[in-house]
């Protein structure tokens, strides 16, 4: 467990009371990133691989069920834009372990109109987890989870991964921009603040980041700006290596760092 850099007793009870005011949300960016004990009153449900189209998703049904949300902090990166992530409900790479987790979110035929589903492997999934062995458990929220250690040389592969698609670069995904829109509209709707979190990135991950990214990225968070949603850009902190999990999340001790950091920063915005 990271150092706790002088919160008292008094922050860790309100950290972990039952009653969720803050919502952490995206994908493993954050999901290791944000340490929910640095925030008030605050859960991390973000989950490795989550595209935005299950983010919106997931923030309807948390907050259907926990209206006390009055803030929400979302992962906001490069690879949150890329096409790639159109294809995690179709492409057995992925879709496997979407559906285990977001089965009961998921509405078909409803999202098929905008994202390609898988729909017998859906159907498999559904009755497997429901019928063959029911547990009746919703595996959708996740949790904050990260580990001690550090190696950054995967940035290659990684930007393989989350940029290019059949050895062809991806294209700027229409559908998560669509769907970032969606989250910002709901958030504007129920009067949440919505503070958008780009976490440092190593810099062998990020000068691998193809141009037309950056643009795009660029390009959304004015757009976003001129209505009224911050984004908070960490993207190019300088961060020793010993903090980075791997080239493109931070490690237990950087998550420490980050969260303490952006916990008062968003003090400073108040």
């Amino acid at each position: 467990m990271g150092v706790m850099y002088g919160y008292n007793k008094l922050d860790l009870i309100d950290a972990f009371g039952t009653d969720s005011n803050t919502l952490i949300l995206g994908d493993s960016h954050l999901q290791k990133a944000l340490d929910p004990k640095y925030f008030y009153k605050a859960r991390n449900i973000s989950q490795t691989s989550e595209p935005y189209v299950i983010t919106f998703l997931k923030l309807k049904r948390f907050f259907n069920r926990h209206p006390k949300v009055d803030t929400v902090l979302l992962g906001f990166s490069y690879n949150n834009l890329s096409s790639y992530n159109d294809y995690k409900l179709s492409n057995s790479r992925w879709s496997h372990e979407m559906f285990k987790r977001y089965y009961s979110l998921i509405k078909y035929p409803e999202l098929s109109k905008m994202v390609p589903v898988d729909y017998h492997g859906l159907i498999k999934t559904k009755f497997k987890e429901l019928c063959l062995f029911p547990h009746f458990k919703e595996n959708w929220e996740g949790d904050y989870t990260n580990f001690e250690y550090s190696n950054v040389k995967n940035a290659e592969r990684q930007i393989r991964i989350h940029f290019f698609h059949n050895k062809k670069q991806a294209d700027i995904s229409k559908v998560s921009l669509k769907y970032l829109d969606s989250i910002v509209n709901f958030t504007i709707k129920n009067r949440i603040k919505l503070f958008l979190v780009s976490t440092p990135l190593h810099p062998s991950y990020l000068k691998r980041v193809p141009k037309e990214f950056k643009n795009a990225f660029l390009k959304e968070k004015s757009k976003l700006a001129k209505r009224g949603i911050i984004t908070l850009d960490y993207s190019q902190m300088q961060y020793d290596d010993s903090l980075f999990l791997d080239s493109h999340h931070l490690n237990e001790y950087g998550s420490s760092r980050f969260s303490l950091q952006l916990s008062n920063d968003l003090k400073n915005l108040q």
